[in-house]
């Protein structure tokens, strides 16, 4: 194994850095237990009740409400270990396997600030993190010291810059240009409400298109990094104030010093007690890292970057927009891109009796919470699907053989008028429905309105299909 780049990765760095990451994620992960334990939206499903999975992971157990609270506590005091870097490999294992337990039990809980803080949970059980500022440090001398490879802290890196830049391209289309999303999330946020002129919203819209396509690189490169970093602190807090999203932009805030040069913390520290700070030689600490286990860090290392580079392109690879029919839309960084609202009515048919009822949400054990309708608005396609066939599986169980389910889905973005998202004539308990483009979805059709009088049109329209005004 040869290449410049090779052993650049594998050079020890100073884990200061590394460190001061662990300690911002295992306080984030502490917040995220608090938030789990006082949210009414987490204890508000019934253990009974038929849950909206994501695909390929139904096999995930749907806890009950103690296996919950237990998994929250647990998930709290691992964060707690993770945070002072005690028994720092298990607390690791522990904070990955609880977050991912209670993240993947239901759709609804998606957002891609969880998807994130799940990514970074499962790094952190490979990433030494703890050989500094960490009780397991104290306790015993490593025979590596206070130092990591160079890829424990480049994969930090790549893998925010990576975040920010898809996030840019996802607004790489006309909705977001013309301001559209920001003007309706101003409108529903009690804190950003103020902003009402057109040219605040498209300025604030293309800020932060440059903003995401812009400082991932500026973060990478050293004579811009402080400068990046200061503007990065700037939109997070804007974006904390105005939409009130709960931990993200905290931890952002902290996790973005990981650009800095991995002895920074030591410097400041020097720097603040007036002492001298001299710039650490690796290549004289821990040249184990460089021997042993090269190869399946190397390996490990391409193909995480090349999964989190590569993972985004998805939705450009499926007929229609995305932003309308949502195929390929998770795991792509896609975000405040598009506002959605969706209502359902689902209809049984029975090829014997030739009768035709609707179904209510309730009789099949689904909680009901949604303000614009039952169904998830995230991938409203594939929720369909699922209730489908939880549906006929019911009426099946109830003697009813050989039912069909056929929905009215209705789907608007960005305030268009609504109009249907899936045929109404497919039987949806019976298709087949994964990672391959199905001929069932429907384009969108519906033009961006462009006046007051359009939206308001709009409205009536999407009342009239039984969403709910207030919530437009």
């Amino acid at each position: 194994m040869t290449g410049w780049w090779v052993k650049k990765l594998l050079a020890p760095v100073d884990a200061a850095s590394l460190a001061v990451f662990r300690i911002v994620f295992a306080a984030t992960m502490f917040a995220l237990a608090l938030f789990y334990y006082s949210s009414p939206r987490f204890s508000i499903y019934a253990e009974e009740a038929f849950r909206f999975r994501y695909y390929g992971f139904e096999w995930v157990p749907v806890w009950s409400s103690d296996a919950r609270t237990l998994l929250v506590y647990v998930l709290g005091a691992s964060a707690l270990l993770l945070l002072a870097g005690f028994c720092y490999r298990i607390a690791a294992i522990a904070v990955a396997l609880c977050h991912l337990s209670l993240a993947l039990m239901d759709i609804r809980f998606y957002q891609n600030h969880m998807y994130l803080l799940a990514i970074i949970s499962i790094l952190m059980v490979v990433i030494p993190a703890h050989r500094a500022f960490s009780v397991d440090a104290s306790l015993r001398v490593s025979r590596h010291g206070p130092y990591v490879p160079a890829w424990c802290v480049w994969i930090l890196r790549i893998q925010f810059a990576l975040v920010y830049f898809w996030a840019g391209v996802a607004k790489l289309q006309a909705d977001w240009l013309l301001g559209v999303p920001l003007r309706i999330f101003a409108d529903r946020s009690e804190h950003a409400n103020f902003i009402t002129g057109e040219f605040a919203i498209l300025g604030m819209s293309y800020a932060g298109l440059l903003f995401d396509l812009l400082v991932g690189p500026a973060l990478l490169w050293r004579k811009t990094r402080l400068p990046a970093y200061c503007v990065s602190l700037l939109f997070h807090l804007i974006n904390y104030h105005l939409w009130g999203i709960d931990v993200f932009p905290h931890f952002m805030m902290g996790a973005t010093l990981v650009f800095f040069a991995p002895d920074w913390p030591r410097a400041v520290i020097a720097r603040v007690l007036r002492r001298s700070h001299a710039p650490c030689e690796p290549v004289q600490a821990a040249p184990q890292d460089r021997r042993r286990f090269g190869s399946l860090q190397i390996a490990f290392f391409t193909v995480f970057v090349l999964w989190q580079g590569l993972m985004p392109l998805r939705p450009y690879f499926y007929p229609g927009a995305v932003h309308w029919n949502e195929e390929g839309q998770l795991y792509a960084w896609r975000m405040m891109s598009v506002s959605k609202r969706c209502v359902a009515r689902f209809h049984a048919y029975d090829p014997h009796t030739k009768r035709r009822w609707e179904l209510e949400p309730r009789d099949f054990n689904v909680e009901l919470y949604t303000l614009a309708g039952w169904l998830p608005e995230i991938q409203p396609v594939w929720n369909a699907v699922q209730f489908a066939r939880h549906a006929a599986n019911v009426l099946r169980d109830r003697g009813l053989d050989r039912v069909e389910i056929y929905a009215d889905l209705f789907v608007s973005i960005n305030r268009r008028k609504p109009e249907l998202l899936i045929d109404p004539a497919i039987d949806l308990a019976s298709v087949e429905y994964g990672f391959m483009p199905v001929a069932w979805i429907r384009d969108l059709r519906e033009p961006l309105p462009r006046s007051n009088a359009e939206r308001d049109a709009a409205s009536r329209d999407w009342v009239s299909k039984g969403g709910n005004y207030w919530a437009w």
